[in-house]
């Protein structure tokens, strides 16, 4: 018994360790969504540089006082256009998870509370949607509805949401086999009022904080299919499209790539970081 009582000590001791040693890099992470969402909202913050002036005089200029990120192959500040880059990167990742997210919640509700000539064909769709890469089908819908932010937004949610959804149908049968719910429906509460009052509150709480991790997801997806040259039309800045504006120039010039990939991965990772620290807070994680 005291051999137990020490093993569990032991194992109580780290737990807490690693929640102490996990707080530094929690708090780093929150900073760094914190800058890139000022960024995204108020970039005058951060520069007073027009991102769209090009000047064919300080082509390719290294990082220097002038330009802390050095200039584009037209002159433009690199600086500039990684900061309000930002608000169209972020436009992209944010809106395709709203609109996964709300896709997601639909179909698993309707896919387990509707009878079965409904839930059945919601089930199949589902996993047939979960078949293909999201990137397939992001690219499928591009080339249905266009390009630009709207258009990827709308592309990443459609790859995104099947996932939302398996779990959505899977937390929700979950509580509707809680004994609340049950003694709900033998009281004889409206299925509206079960819906909204037990069952959406306990589906969506841990869905919002895995929404949060898949942000970093759509986020990198987003950039990727603006990297493919089919995100927001130039001049516009976007992370994507400004590494696409650098390629050609890696060996001369390679802080015009450098930049906006820097931002992504640290935004991505931050972003990741807060939403599996929040899963963990939640009691989802160790």
């Amino acid at each position: 018994m005291s051999a137990l009582r020490m093993r569990s000590g032991v194992g109580l001791v780290a737990a807490q360790g690693r929640r102490r040693a996990s707080r530094p890099a929690l708090l780093a992470a929150e900073l760094v969504v914190l800058l890139i969402a000022l960024a995204a909202l108020a970039p005058g913050l951060f520069t007073s540089a027009d991102p769209l002036a090009t000047d064919p005089a300080a082509a390719v200029l290294a990082p220097s006082a002038d330009h802390w990120l050095g200039t584009d192959q037209q002159g433009r500040d690199v600086f500039a256009r990684v900061v309000h880059g930002a608000r169209a990167s972020l436009e992209i990742g944010v809106g395709a998870t709203l609109v996964a997210v709300t896709a997601g919640v639909l179909l698993g509700l309707g896919a387990a509370l509707a009878g079965r000539w409904i839930a059945t064909p919601l089930l199949r769709l589902v996993e047939v949607l979960l078949a293909f890469p999201g990137i397939l089908l992001a690219l499928l819908v591009i080339s249905i509805v266009g390009n630009g932010t709207r258009e990827i937004a709308l592309a990443i949610a459609v790859g995104a949401a099947p996932g939302y959804a398996r779990i959505v149908r899977a937390e929700t049968l979950r509580v509707r086999s809680a004994g609340f719910v049950e003694s709900s429906i033998a009281l004889g509460v409206a299925p509206g009022r079960i819906v909204g009052r037990h069952l959406l509150p306990n589906v969506v709480r841990p869905l919002l904080v895995l929404a949060t991790i898949g942000l970093g997801e759509t986020i990198l997806a987003g950039s990727a299919l603006s990297f493919l040259g089919m995100g927001p039309k130039p001049p516009t800045p976007e992370w994507g499209s400004a590494i696409a504006d650098g390629r050609d120039y890696l060996a001369t010039a390679w802080w015009i790539s450098f930049a906006p990939g820097a931002a992504i991965v640290a935004t991505v990772v931050a972003v990741t970081v807060v939403g599996r620290g929040w899963h963990a807070r939640l009691g989802g994680g160790r």
